[in-house]
């Protein structure tokens, strides 16, 4: 009967730890997209910026 407990305690230990891994690997998947989306969002910015000063520049191409 202690053997039987024990393994059903394992059993749901390595459980715990698979999804453990997989919570880590999440996190870090998240942390990674984050890093992205602040690279592309700067990217954006810069050339929405860019578009804005060329339609200051050229105005009568901005109007079609």
């Amino acid at each position: 009967r202690v053997i039987k407990k024990l393994q059903d305690e394992n059993a749901v230990l390595q459980r715990k730890a698979v999804s453990n891994v997989k919570f880590m690997e999440m996190t870090k998947e998240n942390r990674e997209l984050k890093a992205k989306l602040e690279v592309l969002e700067k990217q954006l910015a810069e050339s929405t910026s860019r578009a804005q000063a060329m339609r200051e520049v050229f105005p009568e191409r901005a109007r079609g």
